[in-house]
């Protein structure tokens, strides 16, 4: 077969397997970054392709359309519209993320085979290829973790991903699927050690409850259905033993992090998701708005950006109406999986349930959020898609110029961020203008002003901006936008203190 009708295909494949590996040593963000540019890179030739060949929305038409709108509604109304397009520094969870993540749902879909084949020109995406692919890469990253931990190179192994609690997920979601394709070929058992292995020494809570429960789901899908109340009480029960476990033992302190922190965020968020109850705050916009409500110094020395929960960000950043789509997309989901109850896609359901129960307690971020999409994509069953010859032009006179600037947005932010790590500010600036923290590492008064006029989420933007001040009052108002964003930045009380007592000039 020719490599043109093969590659479309593969692309799910690669995908799946680069995302957990895929780390460059020679940019500043040499974790995050890479992975969301391979997201904006892949998710529109994915979509790009599959919509192409044909591909139909079928009953998730309304809930996507719903997803979509909501997160390009909430961008337009956001107090940062162009934060929110590029995203924070170090997150880029931006409106185009959210599409993106959508678009992989539709793209794995409709690239698989065996239906595409005789539609579309190729031979289809093997679902079983592509969680092979990521088995793979998450072996490798757990092989990673694993010296990390033998050699304590770092204080809390992370495989490269950048943050314990991304491997902590990454293996949880996939530990079931190695299980699950290890009970159909005994090749592929000996991962299971491995990454069982890699997922103790992430040292997530988090992870760990997430594999369990994705275990206990990837059985429930296989026993017969006499059988299911005995294994779902069964299941209940092992959880309920797990979370005493974690309350009542020493790892409730793990990492010196009882959750306290965490709750009173939880807390904290209400004022803010009130303020803004049905359209939110935007992408981004939570750490821009959280130190208004924010009650205590819950991790000292640091602001917050996120609420560590998946739905409380969505109804900060989304609102009501952001949070109603996503939930609105995932029942019709889920609804159609427990309807079917194909022993094929246990695995899938799995992984999705795992990653389902882990977004409670933590916020969606492009190294596993995209891979969760992208297995969802893979256990949705799409209708038949459109005759090859039909709808095709409008399509590509859209989408092809829209994917084409997405990804060279995407690989501009990367070649800006590795001109970053070359000591070149300036040229990183020119290269993604809208990204604060270039404008900001330049460091002279223009460009933190307008590091500031495109709401830099980090409080020292505004405190060194108000340093530079040559009016009292201006530089008052500065330490009072970074008290803003985090209300216990010392430096900023500090000299707004001292502002304070210098007269009526700083008032």
């Amino acid at each position: 077969m020719a490599l043109r009708q093969r590659l479309p295909g593969q692309l799910p494949v690669v995908f799946a397997a680069l995302l957990p590996i895929l780390f460059i040593p020679t940019s500043v963000d040499a974790y995050i970054l890479p992975r969301a540019t391979l997201v904006f890179v892949f998710a529109p030739l994915l979509f790009g392709l599959g919509a192409l060949s044909g591909g139909r929305l079928g009953e998730l038409r309304l809930p996507a359309l719903a997803v979509v709108g909501a997160a390009i509604l909430a961008w337009a109304l956001s107090p940062a519209p162009q934060l929110g397009l590029v995203g924070a520094y170090g997150r880029y969870e931006s409106v185009l993320m959210r599409i993106c993540y959508v678009g992989l749902f539709f793209g794995a879909a409709w690239l698989k085979g065996p239906h595409n084949k005789r539609t579309a020109g190729h031979s289809g995406t093997s679902p079983d290829t592509v969680v092979k692919g990521l088995l793979i890469g998450a072996s490798i990253v757990a092989l990673e973790a694993i010296y990390e931990a033998v050699t304590k190179s770092l204080p809390v192994p992370d495989g490269n991903l950048g943050q314990h609690n991304l491997l902590g997920i990454l293996l949880g979601m996939a530990l079931p699927l190695a299980v699950e394709r290890g009970l159909k070929g005994w090749r592929w058992l000996p991962l299971v050690p491995i990454l069982g292995l890699g997922l103790y020494a992430s040292e997530s809570r988090g992870g760990w409850l997430a594999a369990l429960i994705g275990m206990i789901v990837l059985v429930l899908w296989l026993v017969p259905r006499r059988r299911l109340s005995l294994t779902l009480g069964t299941g209940l029960a092992l959880i309920a033993v797990a979370a005493v476990i974690f309350a009542a033992s020493p790892l409730h302190n793990l990492n010196n992090d009882p959750g306290t922190a965490r709750l009173g965020v939880w807390r904290d968020s209400i004022g803010l998701i009130a303020a803004r109850p049905l359209e939110g705050w935007g992408e981004e916009g939570f750490g821009l708005a959280f130190g208004h409500w924010q009650t205590q110094d819950w991790q000292p020395g640091s602001n917050f950006d996120r609420a560590h929960s998946v739905p409380l960000d969505l109804l900060a950043s989304q609102g009501a109406l952001g949070l109603g789509a996503c939930f609105w997309f995932w029942v019709v989901l889920w609804r159609r999986l427990g309807r079917a109850r194909s022993r094929s896609q246990a695995g899938l359901v799995a992984a999705l349930a795992a990653y389902t129960a882990w977004g409670l307690v933590n916020f969606d971020w492009a190294p596993v959020t995209a891979i969760f999409w992208l297995l969802g994509g893979l256990a949705w069953e799409p209708p038949p898609p459109r005759s090859p010859g039909r709808l095709r032009l409008i399509p590509a006179l859209t989408l092809v110029p829209l994917g084409a600037a997405l990804i060279a947005f995407a690989l501009l932010a990367q070649v800006a961020d590795l001109a970053y790590y070359a000591d070149q500010p300036r040229l990183a600036a020119r290269l993604d203008p809208l990204q604060p923290k270039y404008h900001a590492a330049i460091g002279t008064y223009q460009e933190l002003q307008r590091a500031a006029d495109l709401h830099d989420p980090d409080p020292d933007t505004y405190v060194r901006l108000g340093q530079m001040e040559s009016d009292p009052a201006r530089a008052a108002a500065d330490y009072r936008r970074a008290l803003a964003i985090y209300p216990f930045d010392v430096s900023a009380r500090r000299l707004l203190n001292r502002q304070a007592s210098t007269g009526p000039a700083a008032r």
